[in-house]
C-alpha cells in the first residue's frame, strides 16, 4: 500500500490509472513540479520514517522526486514506462541517510 500516491491531473489515463491502483490512500493531483509538495511536508515525512510513494506521472516528476529522496533518505525505486508520457512508479524510502544501522 501507499502512504502517497500521486498522478498528473494534465492526462485522464494518469488519473483513471492511480484511481484503481490506489486503494485506500488519497491520491495527490500534480502538474510536472514537485516543490511545493516537498517543501509542504513531504521532505520532513521523508526524512522520519519509512514511507511508500508510487505514481502515475511524467520522467520528469519521477525524477526530480527521486533526486530530492535520495538525498534524505535510503531508498528503492521501481519504475514502467506507460506510453510517451506517462510512467508507474514506486519509490519506497527507508532509514534517512545521517543515521547508522545497528545490527
Amino acid at each position: 500500500a501507499a502512504d502517497w500516491f500521486f498522478y498528473d491531473d494534465r492526462f485522464p489515463r494518469a488519473r483513471r490509472l492511480a484511481t484503481d491502483l490506489s486503494g485506500s490512500t488519497g491520491l495527490t493531483p500534480v502538474q510536472g513540479d514537485i516543490t511545493g509538495i516537498w517543501n509542504a511536508g513531504l521532505r520532513r515525512a521523508c526524512g522520519r520514517s519509512m514511507l511508500a510513494l508510487h505514481g502515475v506521472t511524467t520522467e520528469s516528476f519521477h525524477f526530480c522526486l527521486k533526486i530530492l529522496v535520495g538525498e534524505q533518505t535510503r531508498m528503492q525505486t521501481r519504475v514502467t514506462r506507460l506510453d510517451q508520457d506517462l510512467f508507474l512508479w514506486q519509490i519506497r524510502c527507508g532509514q534517512p541517510i545521517n543515521q547508522s544501522v545497528i545490527a
